[in-house]
Formats: C-alpha cells, structure tokens, sequence
C-alpha cells in the first residue's frame, strides 16, 4: 500500500479513536453521521449504532455482545467503478493492518441502486458478493444500499468512491467528497468516478 496513504489514513483513525475534530475542511467533517440500517448480502442486518453512537447514548445490543463503541470506516462503490474497486483492495489491506484494533469497515454496494437508474448503462453491472469474492477482495463486509437512501443521506449520489471515517461518537472525521478525489484515488491520482452527468 502506498506508504503516504497508509499514515494519513492512520492518522484520521487515531483522530477517531480519540474523538480528536481535525479542521473542518470537507463538507460532512466534523457533523454527525447519519445513522443507518443496511442489509448485508447475507441477510442480517447491520446498524452504525451497533459501533458508534453519539456521547451521551449507548451502544445498541448486537448479536454477539460486544458493547465497544469503534471507529466505524465506510466506502460507498458500485462493482463497474474501477477507482473503488482499487479503493477497496487498499482498505482490505488497512483492516488487516487494524484486525486487533477497535475499527469496523463496511462497504456499501450502490450497484443495485444504479442498476435501477433511468439510463440503464449498468444493467450488465456484476452482482457484488460474488464479484468480489472473485477478486479475492471479500474480506469486508458487504452492505446493501439497493435504493441508494443512506448514499444521500451522505450526499454520495454524484461521485464514487466516496469514503467516510466516523469517529466512536458518531462524529464525521474524514469525508472522500474533498475536490471529487476519496483518499485511495488523490494518492493514486485516479479521479473519481462521474455516476450521474
């Protein structure tokens, strides 16, 4: 992994777990996140209040009972999008890196959702799961976002990928939108992906 990305992105991390504000430079940095409940490609249903919630509130139960709040990184892609499919070889290799730290990724699948758009050029778009399971790329867990709800929440309907680190508060400390450029792509130079004209 290119070795600038990898020390910003920790460093963002470290901001998160230490509920740190870096500078309000991105338009979501420094807001709450939008809470969301997302269908994983298994059938379960995963929620942001499950890892982060704001201070004064708990943690809601999850099934295996951890109650540890974590630094919650999300990537918004579709599988036609090359930029994210790189974006999300870079972070299976940073969850490696955080396996035994207090950090969730996700990443949440748009390709249903522009599947359904009005021009109809992703039709033949490759279903996620197995897509990525082909790529040796299956190690985060999949959210669906099949109506594209929780990608406008976020304002993620024009660009991807679009990245976002939420700190154990709830707190956005990082949002991809900055220049139309995610994290992974500005190191890479690779712009993102234009998803509507």
């Amino acid at each position: 992994m290119n070795n600038s990305v990898t020390k910003l992105l920790s460093i963002i991390i470290f901001l998160g777990l230490l509920n740190g504000s870096p500078e309000n430079t991105n338009n979501l940095v420094g807001s709450i996140s939008p809470n969301w409940a997302l269908k994983t490609t298994g059938g379960d249903f995963e929620f942001l209040n499950n890892y982060s919630i704001v201070s004064d509130l708990e943690l809601r139960k999850n099934g295996d009972g951890n109650q540890e709040r974590k630094v919650v990184i999300i990537s918004f892609f579709a599988t036609w999008c090359e930029p994210c499919i790189k974006e999300i070889r870079e972070l299976q290799l940073l969850k490696e890196q955080y396996a035994n730290k207090p950090v969730q990724f996700f990443l949440i699948d748009l390709t249903e959702y522009f599947r359904k758009g009005e021009e109809r050029k992703y039709n033949k778009a490759k279903k996620a799961a197995p897509f990525l399971k082909e790529l040796n790329l299956a190690k985060i867990p999949i959210l669906e976002d099949n109506r594209g709800i929780v990608a406008d929440k976020y304002g993620v309907s024009n660009n991807i990928p679009r990245l976002f680190v939420i700190d154990k508060y709830q707190t956005i400390q990082f949002d991809g939108a900055n220049d139309q450029l995610t994290l992974f792509s500005a190191a890479a130079g690779v712009h993102c992906v234009p998803v509507h004209g």
